[in-house]
């Protein structure tokens, strides 16, 4: 591999834990190159082997690199925190929310629900003040006009959120 660890850390500076990801990053395309002549595997089992992949990636990957639209409900902190507020589940981890939602979506929806459940928690049902006013499941959320979240209170506890609403 031409990067050195330290490199590819400035180049993720930006992301969350960017230095625990930069070091699987490397340890993955070392190991990938090694070992697997540069072929990323396609099955669940293989993908969880590797530095830095859990499932939420795993699923991610089947999905969008491999085109398996049945691998899976990608469930990242936005779909958590939507999930939660609008009571389709009551985990408090991705992998649970992931294999509940999956009971009660067709596997050809999950692809779709998963990409937007996800954009719909970065726009409309944000984790520290949601809009709820122009919510279109407003009529429905149990959640609807949570108080916004401050820097020293919290509003209800909620997974996959910062400061907990």
């Amino acid at each position: 591999m031409t990067l050195s660890a330290e490199d590819l850390l400035e180049k993720v500076r930006k992301v969350n834990y960017c230095k625990s990801k930069a070091q699987n990053i490397h340890k993955l395309a070392s190991l990938l190159e090694k070992e697997r002549n540069g072929m990323v595997p396609k099955d669940f089992r293989s993908l969880l082997a590797l530095p830095g992949v859990g499932p939420k990636i795993a699923v991610l990957l089947q999905t969008v690199v491999f085109g398996d639209v049945e691998a899976g409900i990608v469930v990242d902190s936005n779909l958590q925190r939507v999930a939660w507020r609008c009571g389709w589940t009551k985990k408090n981890e991705a992998e649970g929310t992931r294999l509940e939602l999956q009971k009660s979506l067709p596997p050809a929806d999950w692809e779709a629900f998963s990409l937007d459940a996800i954009a719909f928690g970065q726009v409309i049902c944000q984790p520290r003040n949601p809009a709820c006013s122009i919510c279109p499941l407003k009529d429905t959320c149990p959640k609807v006009q949570l108080p916004p979240v401050t820097k020293r209170g919290r509003a209800a506890k909620c997974p996959g959120t910062v400061g907990g609403a």
